[in-house]
């Protein structure tokens, strides 16, 4: 039921002009009054669709007599790599999930957010070496590039983001940024990351497949 409240609960009454039946018939007691006109009014056309991305969930669909049809949602492995927000790194979030979109909406599709907080600090030779971002980075453009080449209609991607800066609920204590800041000084040091998707940008993702230049 996560799928409801993601993506069709907000996305279907804006773009199809009705809610998600499904969703309907199990929380029409908690919905407003809908009032003539409302849905028209709701519904103008839209010229792309924007996506944040940062992780998944892996669901299975089998009906059989346990489920009865219902989305089963698996729990991932112990150990399963986590970023420092807590969520799972599933690369695989940005080749399913464009793909979903585009086949029940139809529209061009822009990645508006996707990144990764990690464990970043300046090291003892003034660099700030975040490997773990550029991996985290490749995997993901890796599965975008993916869901591109196999027909969805991909006009964009957006790092989160360009440097550190205040995360809306847990304020400077996550970092996301290709650029460190200094909070007290407030001086920017490029990462390691940065260098690397300063040449992603500068192939256009061509430099993604090859290997060498990976984890520079």
């Amino acid at each position: 039921h996560k799928w409801f409240f993601n993506n069709i609960w907000y996305s279907d009454p804006v773009i199809l002009g009705k809610y998600p039946e499904k969703a309907v018939e199990r929380f029409e007691q908690y919905m407003p009054k809908i009032l003539d006109g409302d849905m028209k009014l709701i519904s103008q056309p839209l010229d792309f669709y924007g996506l944040n991305i940062y992780h998944g969930a892996p669901l299975s669909f089998e009906v059989d007599v346990d489920t009865q049809g219902v989305p089963k949602l698996h729990q991932r492995a112990p150990g399963h790599p986590q970023t420092q927000m807590g969520w799972t790194i599933d690369p695989e979030a940005l080749y399913w999930g464009p793909k979903f979109i585009q086949d029940r909406y139809k529209l061009p599709i822009y990645i508006t957010e996707n990144g990764i907080a990690s464990m970043d600090w300046i090291h003892a030779d003034g660099k700030v070496p975040d490997d773990t971002r550029i991996d985290y980075l490749l995997r993901h453009l890796q599965c975008l590039r993916k869901a591109k080449c196999e027909g969805v209609d991909i006009r964009g991607y957006f790092q989160w983001s360009i440097m550190d800066n205040y995360e809306w609920e847990l304020g400077y204590s996550k970092r996301f940024g290709l650029v460190y800041v200094d909070y007290e000084t407030m001086e920017r040091r490029p990462k390691k990351s940065y260098h690397w998707y300063k040449n992603i940008i500068k192939t256009n993702g061509e430099s993604l497949s090859r290997k060498s230049e990976n984890l520079r």
